[in-house]
């Protein structure tokens, strides 16, 4: 019988990186024109291989967006900030390591990304509570949802439901 016990080892997780924490941040607290300007800044800066990685991973995770090019940077910033403002870590989450890294050094280095790191250092880390995309101004809400969000819209039934369509009457 030994008088030293060895505790287990606690498991290791994957560190993140400072850039990553910090992008992480400013995703749940800026708000979305900004998001969308300084992604749209960020990525045109990009390698085209890093950007179309980004471009399919948000393609395949959000079902929209289909018609984009890596070339067309403005919707694809769009595409990009709406999906994650939405849902936190649709598309980050399934991004490769180096691209999610790149993306985030080129996002949280902008100078107009600062404004949005000020509370930063206060984070615990945990991710932050969900948000809409409802703007602040109301005027401008049926504007953005129906033209620009990347949600997908439902148009309402005309015919009855009851029967088929073929059978409906005029």
């Amino acid at each position: 019988m030994s008088i030293f016990k060895r505790r287990a080892a606690e498991p290791v997780g994957p560190v993140e990186r400072p850039q990553v924490r910090q992008y992480r941040y400013l995703l749940g607290t800026a708000d979305l024109p900004s998001l969308e300007r300084l992604h749209d800044e960020a990525l045109g800066t990009l390698d085209v291989l890093i950007r179309a990685h980004i471009l399919r991973t948000a393609q395949d995770r959000t079902l929209s967006g289909r018609e984009l090019t890596v070339d067309d940077v403005p919707e694809m910033a769009r595409l990009l900030a709406r999906a994650e403002v939405q849902a936190p870590g649709i598309v980050l989450g399934a991004l490769t390591d180096a691209a999610l890294e790149r993306l985030a050094h080129r996002v949280v280095t902008l100078p107009d990304a600062e404004p949005h790191l000020e509370g930063y250092s206060g984070w615990d880390g945990v991710a932050l509570a969900p948000r809409g995309l409802q703007p602040t101004a109301p005027d401008a809400v049926r504007e953005t949802v129906v033209e620009t969000s990347p949600v997908i819209m439902v148009a309402p039934q005309t015919a009855s439901i009851g029967a088929p369509r073929s059978l409906a009457s005029p």
